[in-house]
């Protein structure tokens, strides 16, 4: 028992002994090893960068943007089981996700009938232009820009803050009677939404993962969001998880990966 214990013992050293000695040759070479494939494939990454900044730069550069009421595993077990829960399940569940999105900023849950983000949008846009009216004399056209681009992404409708810069506006164009947020469809918030968020935030060369974007949006903007989404992005790569038929009509076949298990099968002649 004693000798295979020491065995053991030995065997782990050995093997300790041998990974220390490829992380040292990989820092010669300013090498980092990002994982492997089998046993004879390794992704290495070249770079003079210490391992964990070069991690905490991936990771700002990575952002998730799904249903609120997905079951999102980096919840605790505790946070997960609320959303199953009888009495205030839901509620509580989406207080956890907004504590989570305090932590994780790459975090952007759809939420329907939310207008914080166009608030915050208009916000940062007057805090801009008083930026400049400080450093140049003047203020900046950041507020009006905005509007104007929110303005020509909306159909019929109008939109704006109220001097408190507290409400949403919405406007019909024809007798510019007031409408309140949930007039407007899921469709035109969602995306307004991520409109905004992907276009006014600050993301830009980043990989964009996004689930079930379809949700709420009519067939034909289903087809529509995949060019969407490139034309509101600042070099942006997009991985959308759907079970939308149209919006893989939009990619070519070289874009569309098919995930097990298939709903319909097709059979093999």
């Amino acid at each position: 028992m004693l000798n295979h214990e020491n065995d053991l013992e030995l065997m782990l050293k050995e093997e300790q002994n041998k990974q220390s000695t490829i992380r040292q040759l990989l820092r010669s070479k300013e090498m980092l090893y990002v994982t492997h494939f089998a046993d004879e494939k390794v992704l290495l990454c070249q770079t003079n960068i210490d391992d964990t900044d070069i991690l905490t730069k991936m990771s700002d550069k990575v952002y998730l943007a799904a249903p609120s009421t997905q079951v999102f595993l980096f919840l605790s077990a505790q946070e997960k089981e609320t959303f199953f829960s009888r009495e205030s399940g839901i509620i509580n569940y989406i207080d956890n996700l907004n504590k989570a999105k305090e932590k994780l900023t790459g975090f952007f849950p759809y939420d329907f009938v939310s207008t914080d983000l166009i608030i915050k949008s208009f916000e940062k846009a007057r805090d801009k232009d008083f930026e400049e009216a400080l450093e140049k004399g003047r203020y900046g056209d950041h507020f009006k820009n905005l509007s104007t681009a929110l303005n020509g992404f909306l159909i019929d409708k109008t939109i704006t803050v109220n001097k408190q810069l507290s409400n949403i506006v919405f406007k019909l164009e024809d007798d510019e009677a007031t409408l309140l947020p949930e007039d407007l469809s899921h469709g035109e918030l969602k995306k307004l939404s991520i409109y905004i968020w992907l276009k006014y935030y600050g993301i830009e060369d980043a990989l964009v993962l996004m689930d079930e974007i379809e949700i709420g949006l009519h067939p034909d903007w289903q087809y529509e969001i995949v060019n969407e989404l490139q034309e509101w992005s600042n070099n942006n790569q997009f991985i959308l998880a759907t079970h939308s038929y149209e919006l893989c009509q939009a990619l070519t076949p070289s874009h569309v990966k098919e995930l097990e298990p298939k709903l319909i099968k097709t059979n093999k002649k």
